[in-house]
């Protein structure tokens, strides 16, 4: 009980409507995006190459072929 009040506590000090931890993630996300190069495949969809991994994302129905987008909600990396 106690630690479900202080975490009360601390998420009534938060000035943004998302969790510091998942900014910070974001943040990390955002700059490894910048070593992704997405070509598109002409079908409202993407083949994103990160390093050495290939991945489909696809925009419009949210989804990415390494499925941590359909499981977490954020965005990966190759996804943003």
């Amino acid at each position: 009980m106690v630690r479900i009040q202080q975490q009360r506590d601390a998420a009534e000090n938060w000035s943004g409507l998302v969790c510091p931890n998942i900014q910070k993630k974001l943040k990390y996300y955002i700059k490894q995006s910048g070593y992704c190069h997405a070509v598109s495949n002409g079908r409202d969809a993407y083949e994103v190459r990160h390093f050495d991994h290939r991945f489909v994302v696809s925009l419009v129905g949210r989804t990415c072929s390494c499925r941590y987008w359909q499981l977490s909600g954020l965005p990966y990396p190759h996804v943003i």
